[in-house]
């Protein structure tokens, strides 16, 4: 069966006429250098009906302790890092391989939890990749 012209030119633009809900990224940049040891920071908040597909972080600039990070959320605060290490060089990227992903019925967070020591210099972005099943997002 061909595709018609519509259907063709939808293929080559790599979107589908039935596909509704779509994926994507949300980042934050967390200055980490006035975060006490022990603190969690709220890094994302995602509305209900969030499927969260995989989360990271990646270090933008090392922080000058022994920072340990950690990212999840109110239920796992280490769903999606555990225990990283906040010196490594920028660029380094964290996340967890293989992670189921996971729908939030009601609005959730994703926290950044900073243990270890104080850092007077640091700063991380934290990623979600998300889709909207509901296709509120439309």
């Amino acid at each position: 069966m061909a595709l018609s012209t519509a259907q063709n030119k939808n293929f080559k633009r790599g979107a589908h006429p039935a596909l509704g809900s779509k994926l994507g990224i949300i980042e934050n940049t967390i200055d980490v250098s006035e975060v006490t040891n022990g603190d969690g920071l709220t890094a994302i908040t995602f509305a209900s009906a969030t499927l969260i597909i995989a989360a990271g972080i990646e270090i933008k600039t090392a922080t000058n302790a022994s920072v340990t990070v950690d990212l999840g959320d109110s239920e796992n605060g280490t769903e999606y890092v555990s225990a990283q290490d906040g010196t490594d060089t920028a660029g380094t990227q964290m996340a967890r391989v293989a992670v189921t992903p996971i729908m939030k019925a009601a609005a959730s967070v994703l926290v950044l939890s900073i243990g270890g020591a104080t850092p007077s210099a640091g700063s991380m972005r934290v990623w979600a990749i998300v889709a909207d099943p509901g296709g509120a997002s439309g």
